[in-house]
């Protein structure tokens, strides 16, 4: 059956799939609530009629769908008959041109498809196009990690990439690391390398790097490695200030060459980007406040 179109409230679509895909980040959320401000809905979400009767179930376009849902608007929608497996091969297929779809997000709907549907993976090798040894790898990442780290991806505490460095550790070990990446706002990169330091410790000295996971990484491939590592000079929590003060220089040098030097941003990148700029810079302004009078001396501060 053709698709056709119609308008709906978000309330009336069944939102049921949306724990297949992760959060998007508050950058790009900022950047698609304000094109939805601005130019409305130009694209219709895609949903089916097909799963459940008198359902209209969301198959993509969740994020546009929320906001919308804030913005009290109606959606545009395009509605296709559709059975529950066919509407998830769907989610896959219209995802796959823009690479929005993570490996992780593709695994949980493999597990879904075999969970709640029967298939095999050969069946779902079928439906999603796919060949049967892509399907096996997507699976092997789910059976490699942990439920709990997971749910902190669902969450948007840990991203994909990380997870899939913490995946390389024994299951049981990784919840906690995951929860000292969230706590150290370590990168994905950061997370790497901490499993890499992590399988070569023994459960003694584990406890120590998780503690102070910053203290512990090798320095990063490049110029900049160097910057990383403790001073002498220092103590522990000092060590810790002084590289966070080093992550404010570089992203304050980093700002200043995009938004001043250059001037390349238009007026639309400007209204994209200021519901994101005036929560954070305020906080930041206050937050550099409170440590410039905890760590410049009073006559340095007046000179300045």
């Amino acid at each position: 059956m053709e698709p056709h179109l119609r308008m709906a409230r978000p309330v009336d679509l069944d939102r049921r799939y949306r724990a297949l895909r992760l959060p998007c980040s508050a950058q790009r959320r900022a950047a698609l609530r304000a094109a939805l401000e601005r130019q409305r809905q130009q694209q219709p979400v895609l949903a089916t009629d097909g799963v459940e009767p008198g359902r209209l179930v969301l198959v993509d376009g969740f994020k546009r769908v929320e906001i919308l849902a804030e913005l009290d608007a109606q959606v545009l929608v395009s509605v296709i008959t559709l059975d529950a497996p066919s509407a998830l091969g769907l989610l896959v297929a219209a995802n796959a041109g823009r690479s929005d779809l993570s490996k992780l997000e593709e695994a949980w709907v493999i597990e879904t498809l075999q969970r709640e549907h029967g298939l095999d993976q050969a069946g779902v090798a079928a439906l999603l196009g796919w060949h049967g040894s892509t399907v096996s790898r997507r699976l092997q990442l789910l059976t490699a990690l942990e439920r709990q780290v997971q749910d902190d991806v669902r969450l948007g505490l840990v991203s994909a990439a990380a997870a899939r460095e913490l995946a390389r550790l024994p299951r049981g070990n990784q919840a906690a690391v995951s929860r000292a990446a969230v706590t150290h706002s370590l990168t994905s990169r950061q997370v790497g390398r901490l499993v890499t330091v992590l399988r070569s410790v023994d459960a003694q000295e584990r406890k120590t790097v998780l503690d102070d996971p910053l203290a512990h990484l090798p320095p990063a491939a490049g110029p900049r490695a160097d910057r990383a590592r403790s001073d002498p000079r220092l103590g522990e929590q000092a060590n810790r200030v002084r590289l966070e003060l080093l992550r404010v220089q570089s992203a304050t040098n980093r700002l200043d060459e995009l938004c001043l030097e250059r001037r390349a941003l238009s007026a639309r990148d400007v209204a994209a980007l200021s519901e994101l700029a005036s929560s954070v810079l305020p906080r930041a302004v206050s937050i550099l406040t409170t440590a410039e009078s905890a760590l410049v001396p009073q006559e340095a501060a007046c000179a300045s």
